[in-house]
């Protein structure tokens, strides 16, 4: 009989109880692979040193058991492979008010900064810069914000004070794993919608960034709009039309004007559900610049106040999505008995042409077999021992070639299709 599958909280309680060692044997493994099951479902674990430090009374340390996030495995049994997938179960999270942390104090060397975006600038600007302005960064793993070299410090400024907004209601921004069956909403960069189709590309991170509520979690995207400006051609450089330099009358000979897209300097928050099951985001954008720094805190707690509603577009979807696996599953199962019914009847079909076809050729050969036979009498008839012998062997070959008369040689090889 096998173990029953062990639940975060009961794991918790087994590995600060008695060594990993232990642990793993109980459930048959090596302690190595005990501590992988502990991290994939978020579960804490002794130090290295820590039964020693204990065993002699010096001070040791314990951390609670933190809240499940959007992919951690909730239930383990011996035999159980960990998911390619995570399993992606919203659940309403916690009211804010049972979650919040005291604020961290201030970093004394400076303002506080998210884990999330401490090196993002030095990878930014190693990166290249597409047609219109936006930063393309060689790492794929950073926080999800599309932004130009102008506007990077105002837009890093924004996602710190985003996420920490976020933290301090108690809820973690972290990326979500890679290759679990997550959705980045799309991101159009324009104010407006432009005259011709933009074929330009725009970087888009490996990992989404997400705020986890409980176990929901919300995609959150930061991008810096663009708009459709006109340009004047001068000199191999494009410049503003209303903000064009002292030129020589001669350069403006061959001189033109095009609409560019450039980027304005204001942003957009854009959040949006990454399960594929349901679509639905939300956007703030920013009629002047800066202008976001101050709702920040009201977007998070907007957000927070709109965890159950999203859970319910899940459980709805999910609904829908089981309705229509089931049609897609009946219908499945009707096809196959209906292949199966047309693929029998054809079978029998066939099956009917070669039973006929034996029988017919049966028949013809039991009348050569009559033939024969009086060949055979008439022939033992003549005087001519010679003669006689000539044409039975004559015989004995044309019975080798027509083959068996025999009624049961040709049936008992037919079957009845099922």
């Amino acid at each position: 009989m096998g173990i029953e599958p062990v639940t975060r909280e009961q794991l918790y309680a087994e590995v600060w109880a008695e060594p990993m060692t232990k642990v793993a044997l109980r459930y048959g493994v090596s302690s190595s692979f005990m501590a992988r099951v502990c991290t994939a479902m978020n579960v804490p674990r002794p130090e290295v040193g820590y039964w020693t430090r204990l065993e002699f009374g010096k001070p040791v340390s314990k951390p609670s058991l933190p809240e499940a996030r959007p992919f951690d495995m909730l239930a383990w049994a011996p035999g159980m492979a960990f998911p390619a997938k995570p399993v992606l179960k919203p659940a309403a999270p916690v009211p804010a008010a049972k979650k919040a942390r005291a604020p961290k104090k201030p970093a004394l060397t400076g303002p506080r900064m998210h884990p999330l975006l401490r090196d993002i600038r030095s990878h930014f600007e190693a990166g290249r810069e597409n047609r219109n302005g936006y930063f393309r960064p060689n790492k794929k793993t950073l926080s999800d914000v599309v932004v130009s070299k102008a506007a990077l410090p105002a837009a890093v400024q924004l996602a710190n004070q985003l996420y920490l907004a976020f933290e301090d209601l108690g809820h973690e921004v972290s990326w979500l794993p890679v290759g679990a069956d997550f959705h980045r909403h799309k991101v159009n960069v324009h104010e407006k919608p432009p005259r011709h189709e933009d074929y330009e590309t725009y970087w888009y991170p490996a990992r989404l960034t997400a705020v986890s509520m409980g176990t929901l979690a919300i995609g959150l995207t930061i991008f810096e709009t663009c708009e459709a400006i006109q340009m004047r051609y001068i000199r191999g450089t494009y410049h503003r039309e209303d903000q064009l330099p002292k030129v020589n009358p001669r350069d403006m000979v061959h001189s033109w004007t095009t609409m560019q897209n450039q980027c304005t300097g204001r942003f957009c928050i854009q959040a949006y559900s990454p399960y594929g099951v349901f679509d639905w985001s939300r956007q703030w954008v920013e009629a002047k610049p800066g202008e976001l720094l101050g709702k920040v805190q009201a977007i998070a707690k907007e957000l927070a106040d709109s965890a159950p509603e999203l859970v319910a577009l899940y459980d709805a979807a999910q609904q829908r999505a089981e309705v229509e696996r089931q049609r897609r599953e009946a219908e499945w199962q009707r096809w196959q008995a209906e292949s199966r019914a047309k693929e029998l009847l054809k079978a029998q079909t066939k099956s009917k042409e070669v039973l006929l076809a034996s029988i017919d050729h049966w028949a013809k050969v039991k009348a050569m077999g009559a033939f024969f036979e009086d060949v055979e009498r008439r022939a033992a008839e003549l005087p001519d021992d010679a003669e006689r012998a000539a044409i039975l062997a004559n015989v004995q070959q044309a019975r080798e070639v027509i083959g068996s008369t025999d009624a049961l040689a040709y049936f008992k090889n037919w079957r009845y299709p099922k």
